[in-house]
């Protein structure tokens, strides 16, 4: 992945490879977010793969409330990659993390 160097590889735990598969909306509609990520481990080794589509309400016909909608849905993407890595056994071992069920808007499939 990125060949970090010197004091930033030391330091470095977990990388996050994130690929966006979908992020769009419509006005008076929903802002669907539909990515695919991994963590891997310092040495490169994944540790989790999962995919998660996110779809939030866009309240309002203006492009604010849709921006609003987007960072919303960002921000569960977020979430979902912070409790994946949380759960991580210590040290970052290469175990795979069985996907859980999905909790609010959010699928992983």
């Amino acid at each position: 992945m990125f060949p970090w160097r010197g004091v930033v590889a030391r330091s470095i735990q977990y990388q996050v490879v994130v690929a966006v598969v979908r992020f769009d909306g419509r006005q008076d509609g929903d802002v669907t977010l539909d990515a695919r990520w991994r963590v891997l481990a310092s040495n490169g080794s994944e540790l989790a793969f999962q995919r998660s589509t996110v779809i939030q309400g866009v309240e309002g016909s203006d492009y604010e409330p849709m921006i609003a909608a987007m960072d919303r849905a960002l921000g569960i993407l977020g979430q979902e990659i912070a409790a994946e890595i949380r759960a991580l056994p210590p040290g970052g071992s290469a175990v795979k993390i069985p996907a859980r069920a999905p909790t609010g808007s959010i699928a992983v499939i």
